[in-house]
């Protein structure tokens, strides 16, 4: 075998742990969305303070990710992610045999560093290993992405019903499987990036301070604000709404069913990704206008199914932007990305569960709809300056 055919071998390797692992934090993020009504059920807490638990995990992704990011590119990124995953582990371990809100909120916030961490790592691991095909592969790690967050409340929810489990279950689930993955992380190699001396103006944060790379990250903030903000009130949203609290969990794994089969097909599409950032944004913002108004079960699971297949590849091309737009930054570059997802899956899901508390279960889902919109205005202003 030649040089190269090792390591092609060695590529594809970290892609299938990357994937695995990335599955966890599926089960992790949707068992967090799933958790969240019955967590402030059981500490008696109000809409808001929901909204608070889902912030709390996003929060840590804003203030670690642009440490991490420039110390990977000099450290490299193997050795981040590993100490993400052990992160992730002991977060979970902690969310899991919380017997309070402020213990809970602990865990949520560990989980959510080493979860970044983690993503963001191997996001910008595998766009070095294949640059020319960082969209298509990213979309099909991400898929496994959905995989775990669509059976994490399935099995859950079954695990409860048939069981007694709680809802402790999926952050148990997570805790096991990026436990049994990490000795696969440690002795599999990364892909160096290229690279060659970094100029004054090519270090820090200087290569990103322009509007271009500042759009895409606005971009980001509003998606990650959007899959946050749908995910964390769709069990609200069914057992509140439309009286029907048994299928809030399906709902839930309906859209990630629907995101993870759309970013296999992308995954897999030579889609134009200019077209792919426009459409997506639109059709989430259909979607949420759709559940919005629907007052039936087979009206609103289909607007699910809808939004969670537009949103599918916007992640996974947005990231892939950023990678390529400083290969040899690309773990900064990544890891902004993250911090702008993080960013928005922070305050989106306090401002929703304002306008549940406040108003109503819809004016949240017409607040996403806008956003969605102005997501459309922002990539398209970033494409015509790119």
């Amino acid at each position: 075998m030649t040089t190269r055919g090792l390591d092609l071998e060695l590529d594809k390797r970290l892609v299938w742990v990357s994937a695995g692992l990335i599955f966890c934090l599926g089960v992790e993020s949707a068992g967090l969305q799933l958790a969240l009504l019955r967590v402030s059920t059981e500490f008696r807490l109000s809409p808001m303070m929901m909204g608070t638990f889902a912030t709390v995990q996003y929060a840590a992704m804003l203030i670690v990710q642009p440490i991490f990011g420039v110390v990977s590119d000099k450290l490299g990124k193997k050795r981040i992610a590993s100490g993400g995953v052990f992160v992730f582990i002991i977060g979970c371990l902690i969310a899991s045999i919380a017997g309070a809100p402020l213990t809970f909120m602990a865990g949520v916030f560990v989980v959510g560093v080493g979860f970044s961490v983690v993503e963001s790592m191997l996001s910008a691991a595998v766009t070095d290993a294949f640059p020319s095909k960082a969209e298509q592969y990213i979309n099909l790690t991400q898929s496994l992405f959905c995989a775990g967050a669509m059976l994490s409340p399935i099995i859950t929810n079954w695990l409860i019903t048939e069981f007694g489990f709680t809802w402790r279950a999926a952050f148990v689930m997570a805790d096991c499987g990026a436990a049994a993955l990490a000795p696969f992380l440690l002795t599999t190699p990364f892909a160096k990036p290229l690279r060659g001396a970094l100029s004054a103006e090519d270090k820090g944060f200087m290569p990103f301070l322009f509007a271009p790379f500042i759009l895409l990250m606005l971009s980001m903030f509003l998606y990650g604000g959007l899959e946050t903000g749908t995910a964390s009130f769709l069990d609200s949203l069914f057992t509140l709404g439309l009286a029907a609290p048994d299928t809030g969990a399906y709902a839930l794994s309906l859209f990630w069913l629907a995101m993870m089969l759309s970013r296999i097909i992308f995954g897999f599409s030579s889609i134009n990704a200019r077209k792919i950032l426009l459409w997506c944004y639109a059709g989430v913002a259909i979607g949420l206008i759709l559940l919005a108004i629907s007052q039936t079960l087979s009206i609103s699971l289909l607007a699910v199914g809808m939004i969670g297949f537009a949103m599918g590849p916007l992640w996974s091309t947005l990231v892939a932007f950023a990678a390529k737009w400083r290969p040899s930054r690309s773990g900064t570059a990544v890891t902004l990305m993250s911090a702008a997802s993080g960013s928005g899956g922070a305050l989106f899901p306090l401002i929703l569960g304002t306008a549940v508390e406040k108003v109503s279960i819809s004016t949240a889902f017409w607040i996403s709809a806008f956003v969605a919109f102005a997501a459309v205005a922002v990539s398209s202003v970033y494409l015509r300056k790119r």
